[in-house]
C-alpha cells in the first residue's frame, strides 16, 4: 500500500535466506560461507537503505574538523517501512539453521518427478515466506524466531473461541494505548519539544516524562494489536513488552522493554562477544557495543548512539556497583528485607531512563546543544507543568490503566487476561478502557513511532 516496488528487497532476503538455510542443511559447501552470504546481504541491504547516507556524511564530517573539505553525492534512499525488523526475523533463521537450532524449511526429498519436486519446493518457500512477511507484526514487530513462528505456520492451525477472545481483547487494549493514550499526549510533547525555550524545567521534564508515556503507549499498543490479530488468525507471538516502567534495575528493564530485540540482541551479539563469561572489562565492552548497536539499530543518527551507549554504561555500572539489596542478574531484584533501598533504587532506575528518553525524542546531537542551552536559560522561568486539564487527561488516563491493569500484571509478573481478574475488577477494567476512549478528542493522529525504524 505504501510502495509496491519495495517488495522486491522483501523478496529478496526472503529467496536468499531460503536458498541458504536449505543448502547449509544439505551440507553443500562450507555451512560458514553459506552463512556470510545471508549476513553480508540481508546487514548489506540494511545498510544501504538505512546507514550509507549517515556514515559517508559522518566521514565527511570527520574530515572537515580536520580540515579536509571534502563533498561526496551520497543518493537519497527511502526508508522502507519494516526493513529494521524483518531483516534481522530472516536473518535469524539461517543462524538458528547453521546452529542446529531449528531445520530448514526445504524438501528434503524432492519426490520422482520435476513436478512434484517444483511443487515440495514452492510449497516451503510460501511457507517460509509468509514466516518473513507475516503482516500483523511486519513493519514494527514483534520480531518473531523460526523456533516459534515457522513451526505454526508449519503445523495446522485450529481456531478456537479462547484465541478469538484473547485476540479481541490484546487488539483492544493495544487500541485503547494507541489512540486513547499515545495520540494524545502526542500533540503536548511535540509543542514542547518544538519551542524548548519558551519552557521551564518543570515543563520540559512534563514533556519527557509524556514523551515516555506517548512511546510506550504506542509501541506496545502496535505490539498488542499485532498480537491480538495474530491470536484471531490462530497464531501465538510473543510478548514484546512486560511492564517495562515498574523495572526495579536497569537489566530489568531491557528483559522488560522490547523484548523481541533485546533477547535477539543477547542470542545473536552479546552472548557471541563472549557475553559475561569473560573477564569483567571485557564483559563491560561488550556491553557498550551491543548498547551502542541496538542505539544504531533505532536510526542513523548520533543521538541514538549516544541514547544506546547511556544504557550500557548504566548497565556496566549497575554491574559493577549495583547497591546490595539489587541483584543486576536476577529477574527482579532481591531486597534482602531493604524494600526502602529497592523503591529508591527503582526511582533511580525510571529516572535514567526518561534521561534516555530525553536524548532518544532530541534525535540529533546539534538539538542537543541548542536543548541544553535553552534548559540552562529557562530554568529562571518560572512555569508550572505545563499541560493543564484537559491536556493532562491522557497522564490521568495512563495513570488510570497503570492502576487497574499495569500493576496487577506487575504484581503477579506475568500478562494477564481479563478472565483472570474477579468479576468487580473486570468492570473496572473494562470501565477504565471504555472512559478513556471516549475521553479522547479524536482530533490527534499521529502514526507508529516505530514505523520510522
Amino acid at each position: 500500500m505504501w510502495d509496491w516496488r519495495f517488495l522486491g528487497l522483501l523478496l529478496l532476503s526472503t529467496l536468499v535466506d531460503f536458498l541458504v538455510g536449505g543448502t547449509i542443511e544439505a551440507r553443500r559447501g562450507p555451512a560458514k560461507v553459506w552463512l556470510a552470504v545471508s549476513i553480508v546481504v540481508n546487514l548489506g541491504i540494511l545498510a544501504a537503505f538505512k546507514y550509507a547516507g549517515f556514515f559517508v556524511e559522518s566521514f565527511v564530517n570527520l574530515l572537515a574538523s580536520a580540515g579536509l573539505d571534502v563533498s561526496v553525492h551520497v543518493p537519497a534512499l527511502i526508508l522502507p517501512v519494516g526493513i529494521s525488523f524483518y531483516t534481522f526475523q530472516s536473518m535469524s533463521y539461517t543462524i538458528d539453521v547453521y546452529r542446529g537450532e531449528t531445520g530448514a524449511q526445504f524438501p528434503s526429498d524432492f519426490g520422482p518427478t520435476v513436478r512434484s519436486a517444483i511443487g515440495r519446493t514452492l510449497s516451503c518457500f510460501v511457507d517460509f515466506a509468509l514466516y518473513v512477511a507475516f503482516f500483523p507484526q511486519l513493519v514494527a514487530g514483534p520480531i518473531e524466531r523460526s523456533t516459534r513462528l515457522l513451526g505454526q505456520i508449519v503445523r495446522p492451525r485450529r481456531q478456537t473461541a479462547a484465541l478469538i477472545s484473547q485476540g479481541c481483547w490484546l487488539f483492544a487494549l493495544g487500541l485503547v494505548m494507541k489512540i486513547g493514550i499515545a495520540d494524545e499526549v502526542a500533540p503536548q510533547v511535540d509543542a514542547a519539544f518544538a519551542h524548548p525555550a519558551g519552557h521551564g524545567l518543570a515543563a520540559l521534564y512534563a514533556a519527557t516524562l509524556g514523551f515516555a508515556i506517548q512511546i510506550y503507549c504506542d509501541f506496545a499498543g502496535y505490539s498488542y494489536m499485532a498480537r491480538g490479530v495474530a491470536a484471531m488468525l490462530g497464531f501465538n507471538l510473543m510478548i514484546n513488552f512486560r511492564q517495562p516502567y515498574l523495572a526495579r534495575s536497569f537489566s530489568d528493564f531491557w528483559r522488560r522493554w522490547h523484548i523481541s530485540l533485546s533477547t535477539w540482541i543477547r542470542d545473536y551479539l552479546y552472548i557471541p562477544l563472549g557475553g559475561n563469561r569473560v573477564s569483567s572489562g571485557r564483559t563491560y565492552v561488550n556491553v557498550l557495543v551491543v548498547m551502542a548497536l541496538a542505539g544504531l539499530w533505532h536510526g542513523s543518527a548520533w543521538a541514538f548512539v549516544m541514547w544506546g551507549l547511556l544504557h550500557g554504561t548504566f548497565l556496566a555500572l549497575e554491574r559493577r556497583f549495583a547497591p546490595s539489596g539489587v541483584s543486576a542478574d536476577a529477574t527482579t531484584p532481591q531486597t534482602r528485607g531493604n524494600s526502602l533501598l529497592t523503591l529508591v533504587y527503582g526511582l533511580v532506575v525510571f529516572h535514567g531512563v526518561l534521561l534516555g528518553w530525553f536524548l532518544f525524542r532530541i534525535g540529533s546531537l546539534s538539538d542537543l546543544t541548542y536543548f541544553e542551552w535553552d534548559v540552562a536559560s529557562a530554568a529562571v522561568a518560572s512555569s508550572p507543568l505545563p499541560f493543564p486539564f484537559p491536556e493532562a487527561l491522557p497522564f490521568l488516563n495512563f495513570a488510570a490503566l497503570f492502576v487497574v491493569y499495569e500493576w496487577p500484571c506487575r504484581r503477579a509478573d506475568r500478562e494477564l487476561g481479563p478472565r483472570e481478574f474477579h468479576f468487580g475488577h473486570r468492570l473496572l477494567l473494562y470501565l477504565t478502557l471504555g472512559a478513556i476512549l471516549l475521553s479522547t478528542g479524536g482530533q490527534a493522529d499521529a502514526p507508529f513511532i516505530y514505523f520510522q525504524f
